[in-house]
Formats: structure tokens, C-alpha cells, sequence
């Protein structure tokens, strides 16, 4: 997004027609294949010209790295309101856990459009590109607010996180079998700097 476009796009109309192009986006995309996700379906459903879309965002692909960006920056507005700095690595994991639990339910396109954007492969490198940063930090954020003994659990991230990852998937195949909260609960009974105090 060129200065001139994100500088007006951020003020007043300019922003509220940003921010429903990215909803309007978001919610496509978490139903539909891309390539079905249309500027023209985007579009109609906003209920602005096509050009208004590419003067916000340029391109079709400059609009799904957008959706992207607006994932993981809702994600970390989410992981800092809910990291409560209390010295205690599994008190602390555990708050998260349960309110990343609630946020994927009741956000559940958030990871189903990540996850749609990731495996199609006809968007080019850009896209996963971008996804792939997304997860870097992630697991950077995880190794910054969480240590065990004094140590970052830098190998541990890449597991909490693919965890996270692994669990949605299940509930989002078979909601009615898999609880994430209880889910997240029991692994977090298993490991070390997870356990409740008796």
C-alpha cells in the first residue's frame, strides 16, 4: 500500500471502507477457495466500486496480505490484553490458553482463512511468505513472555504453537468431540510449568 493510500485509508470514511473491505474479505475467504473470491464478489457484497478497492489496497494479492496482517494484529492485541505478567509461567500460559480458546471459537474464519490462504498454491510466494512471518512471531512472541527455570522455552514455542494449531484443526473438523479449553487445560496438566498447585 503506497503512503498516500494508507495515510487517507486510515482517517474518517476512508478507514470504515478499509476496515469492511477486510471484514467483508476475511469472511469470503473463509467459505470460498480464493481463487473464487473475486474483487467483484468482494465488491458487491461492500457495496463500493471495485476501483475503491484497488485504491485501498492496490492489487487483489496486496488485499489477502492485508487480511493477513489484520489477523495476526488482532491476534497480538488479543495475546497482550490477556499475558498477565504474574511470574508464574503456567498461571500465565494457562490465562492465555483459555482466552485463545475463546477467541477461536468465537472467531473460528480467523484460523480457516490462514490455513485456506496457506495451502493454495495459485496465490504465489507473497502469501506464504507472509503467513510464514506471521508464525515466526508467534513463536517469537511465545519465547519473549514465557520462560522455564530462567530460560526461554525457544524450542518449546514451535510446539505450543503448532499445538494451538493442531487442536483448532480438530474442533474445526469435528466441533462436537473436541472442547479447546479443556484441551489446552489437560496438555498444560502434563507439563512441567503447566501444572496446577495441588
Amino acid at each position: 500500500m503506497s503512503p498516500t493510500r494508507a495515510s487517507s485509508a486510515r482517517t474518517g470514511p476512508g478507514q470504515q471502507t478499509a476496515e469492511r473491505i477486510l471484514e467483508t474479505t476475511a469472511r469470503l475467504l473463509a467459505d470460498r477457495e480464493p481463487d473464487t473470491v473475486s474483487l467483484d464478489r468482494i465488491s458487491a457484497e461492500v457495496g463500493i466500486a471495485k476501483t475503491s478497492i484497488l485504491w485501498h489496497f492496490g492489487s487483489k494479492k496486496d488485499l489477502f496480505l492485508a487480511v493477513v496482517d489484520r489477523i495476526f494484529d488482532d491476534f497480538l492485541k488479543g495475546f497482550i490484553a490477556h499475558h498477565p505478567d504474574v511470574g508464574d509461567v503456567g498461571l500465565e500460559l494457562r490465562q492465555f490458553l483459555r482466552a485463545y480458546a475463546l477467541f477461536l471459537e468465537e472467531q473460528p474464519q480467523i484460523n480457516t482463512v490462514l490455513m485456506t490462504l496457506l495451502f493454495d498454491r495459485k496465490l504465489g510466494p507473497d502469501v506464504r511468505a507472509r503467513i510464514a512471518q506471521m508464525y515466526r512471531m508467534f513463536r517469537q512472541l511465545v519465547t519473549d513472555h514465557y520462560t522455564l527455570d530462567g530460560q526461554p522455552i525457544t524450542e518449546a514455542a514451535a510446539g505450543i504453537v503448532a499445538f494451538v494449531d493442531g487442536v483448532f484443526l480438530q474442533w474445526y473438523i469435528d466441533p462436537e468431540a473436541i472442547d479447546i479449553e479443556a484441551v489446552f487445560n489437560a496438555l498444560l496438566d502434563v507439563i512441567p510449568f503447566g501444572r496446577r498447585e495441588p
